[in-house]
């Protein structure tokens, strides 16, 4: 999966380690959010929220 901001994009892999509910159903805010591990190519792994 690519990852990156503006051109500044490079391949990296990514594993989702946690997952969680957020908002409330009956209310119609409901979600997922992912934690993921990402690894991009070159540089030091780091985690990020996906929501």
């Amino acid at each position: 999966m690519p990852f990156g901001l503006g051109e500044h994009w490079v391949k990296a892999e990514g594993v989702v380690v946690a997952s969680r509910d957020t908002g409330s159903k009956a209310l119609g805010t409901w979600r997922q959010e992912y934690v993921v591990e990402v690894h991009p190519q070159g540089s030091e792994p780091f985690r990020a929220t996906i929501k």
